[in-house]
């Protein structure tokens, strides 16, 4: 018991350096976590794992408005969760492919889906094969949770089978959102009620704040009685400037600044921003 308390303890002191270990494996090879994250997307008046449903039904209308979403449109929904945004969407019309580390999640969109236009995959989005597509969706600031590699390595895939007038929606984390967050740590017993594990543990959550990139880490110790586990959770902050380049260089070219997902007037004090971007002329 002293060495796994030093063990961790020892884990805490040591601040690793941006992105370089954890991910979203980490957080999604749980089949317990992966049900409390079910649960969250499937309460429509929590904004947890996804937004609240009441946003989501906008966000999907805007979508098939703004963007143009109908009989036949391809979609890729990268990250898609129970499928949220992809059965309303293949309703509509859309045929919809959606990816997710969740096998859980992937069941549940699958049992949900009223049209067989939605097809769900249990899969890697950076290393799964990609569909041919008109629009993909990259929704909930996951794009931030992916070091600057991943992120272009992502952003190279989707264009690679995108169409040429295709697009590209994205929301991302802002920074005036980095402004506000502060560094601490917390200890727990059973840390967020319960979420980590369905016995007893001690959870401890440690916020690392990374000034240069504008950066955040939050990281959770889970020690049960017989084993100890960590979970990283990454942020990338990026100024409009910054992420318009980094689009750039992977070959999009931004089309539309929004609020949000739900078309939002872009308000750069915000914490959150989103992008619509197409390919440029390959």
């Amino acid at each position: 018991m002293t060495r796994v308390l030093y063990d961790v303890l020892q884990d805490l002191v040591h601040v690793p350096e941006p992105f370089a270990v954890g991910g979203p494996q980490e957080l999604w090879s749980d089949p317990h976590v992966q049900r409390q994250m079910l649960a969250f997307h499937l309460d429509p008046d929590i904004a947890a794992a996804s937004r609240d449903h009441a946003f989501i039904a906008r966000s999907v209308g805007w979508i098939i408005d703004a963007l143009g979403v109908g009989e036949g449109t391809r979609v890729l929904d990268l990250g898609c969760g129970p499928g949220l945004y992809a059965n309303p969407l293949a309703e509509h019309g859309a045929r919809v492919h959606g990816i997710d580390l969740s096998a859980v999640a992937i069941e549940a969109g699958t049992q949900r889906a009223r049209s067989d236009r939605a097809s769900f995959e249990v899969g890697d989005y950076l290393t799964a094969p990609l569909p041919d597509h008109d629009l993909a969706l990259l929704i909930y600031c996951d794009y931030g949770a992916m070091s600057p590699t991943d992120r272009r390595r992502l952003l190279e895939r989707v264009r690679a089978r995108m169409a040429d007038d295709g697009r590209l929606l994205v929301d991302l984390h802002s920074e005036h959102r980095f402004a506000q967050l502060e560094e601490g740590c917390t200890v727990a017993e059973r840390l967020m009620d319960g979420f980590w594990a369905p016995g007893p543990y001690v959870g401890i959550h440690q916020t690392v704040r990374y000034d240069e990139p504008r950066v955040a880490l939050d990281r959770y110790v889970i020690v049960e009685p017989g084993r100890t586990r960590t979970v990283h959770s990454w942020a990338a902050h990026l100024s409009l400037e910054q992420a318009t380049a980094e689009f750039a260089r992977a070959g999009f070219q931004v089309t539309d600044v929004l609020g949000d997902v739900a078309g939002a007037e872009y308000d750069p004090t915000a914490p959150e921003y989103a992008l619509v971007v197409t390919p440029r002329s390959r």
